[in-house]
């Protein structure tokens, strides 16, 4: 990583000399403390017996954006983040986020080409069409901590009257010992255009040696206020893994390997995954966003129950006096595997999200967000508000506080957490 920073300096000093234009920069530094309220009756980690978590940690970042614009036909931009991580030990990380150039011959012709982040969804907190971006967890769609890190591309976009078209090629660049691409060839598709008002993409994306996607998105501003959108992503058969329990005959059952097996590799009906939300501007300075996510790939609500009786049986068995034996450590394997249902999609087939937020709290200088996510199958729900304060300067704070509600035999009830609270502050430069 050494080498690609100085290698990305060398070329940005090397172009601002060549065409004698000023490089562009900007960044922000940022430190968050985390606190966490272990959940003692969680399923998965019983009283902290099995993972023995911390309950707080610290991540402080620095992160610089550079950019290059050459006479109309050319762009260099890229990201760099050195990052230090505290929990047990203090862990350092430098990341390449982003590294590309931008060639225009034509006005109807652009090439990308190395690390970028795109956009390609239309939701908020879910992003099933977005086949190329990083996936999104609704519990931060805004990637507050700035994690998200671009694919490794080329790219060419064809602009036509009211259309475009988009074809992507992405493969990993290896950057250990020796500089190389991987095998994991991926390609890409986007075809966009205005059709009565909306604005209407359709999306392919095809793996090496797996079943490709369709998918189509849209979105649409009606009158001065109000957005609408929509995504579906859909694909013949599923490698999405599914814990084998839901094929047990009985749900008190301890597996004696890691229980999970893409079931639905081979079928042929369609696997889809749904979108549909809206967006509400109240006066310039409020924003209401609400969103429904269906996937078809999560566990219906007959499988869910079956999981979490699975989850309950092993939680008996450990709870058992004589634990240390060989059904006690069976039934600890058989939860720590079992984290492995966790996803950034959720773990079942139906969610409600809603956010909030205001800018105009008391003073100009603070605002605040509520978010919540609910699980449509049961009565639990994750609920988040934020408090943010700008403090001059380019100088913001903020209070973060994410609470799981439901019972113990629930999908947020049970999690490895009751609560966590985020404490904050960054200086953009």
């Amino acid at each position: 990583m050494k080498a690609i920073s100085q290698i990305l300096l060398l070329s940005l000093a090397a172009c601002a000399n060549l065409f004698a234009q000023p490089v562009e920069l900007s960044g922000v530094v940022f430190d968050e403390a985390t606190y966490l309220d272990r959940n003692q009756a969680s399923l998965y980690n019983p009283h902290n017996r099995l993972l023995n978590l911390h309950d707080r940690n610290n991540v402080l970042a620095a992160e610089v954006n550079a950019g290059l614009h050459l006479p109309s036909w050319l762009a260099l931009r890229s990201t760099l983040q050195m990052r230090l991580e505290n929990e047990r030990d203090t862990r350092s990380r430098l990341t390449l986020r982003e590294l590309f150039f931008k060639f225009s011959p034509t006005s109807a012709l652009d090439f990308t080409s190395g690390r970028a982040i795109l956009k390609w969804g239309t939701g908020y907190a879910y992003n099933p069409t977005g086949v190329i971006e990083p996936r999104r967890h609704p519990s931060d769609p805004s990637d507050r901590l700035r994690q998200f890190r671009g694919l490794d591309l080329a790219q060419a976009d064809f602009y036509f009257r009211a259309s475009s078209l988009t074809l992507v090629y992405l493969n990993t660049l290896q950057t250990g010992g020796k500089w190389q691409l991987a095998n994991d060839h991926r390609l890409a598709m986007r075809l966009s255009t205005l059709f009565h008002g909306f604005d209407v993409s359709l999306i392919g994306f095809w793996e090496k040696s797996r079943r490709g996607k369709i998918g189509l998105n849209f979105t649409k501003v009606l009158g001065a206020a109000l957005e609408v959108h929509g995504e579906f992503l859909g694909q013949r058969g599923s490698e999405a893994p599914q814990h084998l329990i839901i094929t047990a005959n009985a749900p008190d059952t301890l597996f004696r390997f890691p229980p999970f097996a893409p079931l639905h590799e081979h079928k042929r009906r369609l696997f889809g995954k749904y979108l549909a939300g809206l967006q509400y501007t109240f006066g310039g300075k409020t924003n209401l966003a609400v969103e429904y996510f269906h996937n078809d790939e999560g566990l219906s609500g007959g499988d869910w129950q079956r999981f979490l009786d699975y989850l309950v049986f092993a939680n008996r068995q450990l709870s058992n006096p004589k634990w240390l034996g060989p059904q006690g450590h069976l039934a600890a394997a058989n939860l720590l595997w079992s984290t492995g249902v966790f996803s950034t999609t959720g773990s079942t087939r139906d969610y409600l999200f809603v956010r909030f937020y205001s800018s105009g709290l008391a003073s100009t200088r603070i605002s605040g967000e509520l978010s919540a996510l609910k699980n449509l199958h049961e009565a639990s729900a994750v609920v988040i508000p934020t408090l943010s304060v700008y403090l001059g300067h380019e100088i913001s704070a903020y209070l973060r506080w994410s609470g799981f509600f439901g019972k113990r035999e629930s999908e947020f009830g049970g999690l490895l957490h009751r609560s966590v609270t985020n404490v904050g502050m960054s200086w953009k430069f």
